[in-house]
């Protein structure tokens, strides 16, 4: 059965668990593949981003930005954590804004 239920994660603020096998990854030394490991994750590290698309243990996670951006990357399972959504399935949102608040947590300053 198809879930429409959104997923989100975060990417862990910090880096553990990283696989030492860095040739299933396409990298030809363990250099390489530490500094792009790094560089991804310096990128996003914190960031919450919700489920686009999965392929051979990455996510692809769209990131909402403060002011209306979007971008999406592709980041490994190892980097990530499950964050709830936060959204009843039965309520009726007023708009795609107000999910998107309750989704990334920035329903603090909504009146109700």
């Amino acid at each position: 059965m198809f879930s429409s239920e959104k997923k989100y994660y975060r990417v862990k603020e910090r880096l553990l668990d990283i696989p030492r096998d860095y040739h299933q990854y396409g990298y030809e030394t363990e250099i390489d593949f530490s500094d792009a490991l790094y560089r991804l994750h310096g990128k996003w590290k914190g960031q919450t981003g919700e489920q686009v698309s999965t392929r051979n243990g990455f996510r692809r996670l769209r990131f909402t930005g403060v002011y209306g951006d979007s971008s999406s990357a592709w980041i490994p399972d190892f980097m990530l954590e499950r964050v709830p959504s936060y959204i009843d399935d039965n309520e009726e949102a007023d708009s795609m804004e107000e999910l998107l608040d309750k989704a990334f947590g920035f329903d603090w300053w909504i009146d109700e």
